[in-house]
């Protein structure tokens, strides 16, 4: 995650942005696209914020790629937002034309701004090969960013389908650096290619193949959009959260950690109504405190979401991953 301040950052970003774009091998054309938004939002940033933070990553869900710009300010937010989307509205001095360029960029994009709270751009872009089309009536987004002392993150996400459901896992390895790492996408993995379908199962066969590693706590979330029911299954500190209309359902754990001493996870089943939203997060995330207060969330997409949870609860002093999904899919409004 790039800390956004001062002019010389714009080009710190187009670089940072270009190496992750090489790393998924994102063609040239969408390189050149994800590029012109990079430098807007942070010029955005600067001028409008006076500081903020961008960050860029793959993010493959459902077996697609995408490359995620998030851009995120704790500026005055957005007073009139139709009008900045206008064709010509742009901020003075910058490369592009303003949201309405970016937004014509990317293949998703959203804005989530709240007075005194500040700026969330969220953008998403496809590799052109398998656009994004998620079949279960499920949107999903995550996110991790790594222990500011560490190059690599010990926090690790995996989502999939199967027979119509989505599957969301995550996963956060004992501790932090290089060791958490190879427990976390280990068991990410592991998930990934394992032939069952209930959470309970997975998460205790996948204890099981910790045990050589240090361990990891994980929460699984099986979301049907048919049948309007999640299973959850967690051990350890994983936190996770079902939102509703003007309510929040925090979903229990069972203490222990994957890889320990065998101790079952604890499963709960619910009920799910269309527009439901779940977040997952690793204690990397502070405690989310009346969230149900703020109905922009309930309108944003859930990458904008995660970047909203991300800037305004992020520990400094840890990993962090963050999962959102929402039921029935988020579509731009304007």
């Amino acid at each position: 995650m790039l800390r956004i301040e001062e002019p010389s950052a714009v080009a710190e970003a187009r670089r940072h942005l270009r190496r992750v774009a090489a790393d998924m091998g994102a063609s040239p054309e969408l390189t050149e696209r994800a590029a012109i938004v990079a430098t807007e939002v942070c010029t955005n940033i600067l001028r409008h914020a006076g500081r903020g933070r961008l960050l860029v990553q793959q993010m493959p869900i459902f077996g697609h790629r995408r490359l995620v710009i998030l851009a995120m300010d704790q500026g005055p937010g957005i007073a009139r937002l139709d009008r900045m989307m206008e064709d010509g509205v742009s901020t003075a001095g910058s490369s592009g034309t303003g949201l309405g360029a970016m937004q014509r960029l990317s293949d998703r994009f959203d804005v989530l701004t709240e007075p005194d709270l500040g700026t969330v751009v969220a953008c998403e872009f496809e590799d052109g090969k398998t656009p994004y089309r998620p079949d279960g009536g499920t949107d999903v987004a995550a996110i991790r960013v790594n222990h500011p002392g560490e190059t690599i993150c010990g926090d690790s996400w995996a989502v999939r389908e199967h027979g119509g459901t989505a599957e969301l896992f995550l996963c956060d390895g004992l501790g932090h650096g290089a060791s958490a790492a190879e427990a976390s996408e280990l068991a990410a993995r592991q998930f990934l290619k394992h032939p069952r379908t209930d959470p309970g199962a997975i998460i205790a066969d996948l204890s099981d193949d910790l045990t050589a590693t240090r361990g990891a706590v994980a929460a699984l979330c099986r979301i049907s959009p048919k049948d309007r029911k999640m299973i959850h299954a967690g051990l350890g500190n994983i936190s996770t959260l079902r939102l509703g209309p003007r309510q929040v359902k925090r979903v229990p754990s069972r203490d222990g950690r994957l890889g320990g001493t065998p101790r079952s996870p604890l499963v709960e089943t619910s009920e799910l109504d269309p527009g439901n939203m779940i977040i997952m997060h690793s204690d990397g995330i502070t405690t989310l405190r009346n969230i149900e207060a703020r109905p922009a969330l309930y309108r944003a997409s859930p990458l904008a979401v995660a970047g909203a949870i991300l800037r305004d609860n992020f520990r400094g002093r840890d990993d962090a991953g963050i999962v959102v999904a929402r039921m029935g899919i988020w579509k731009t409004a304007r």
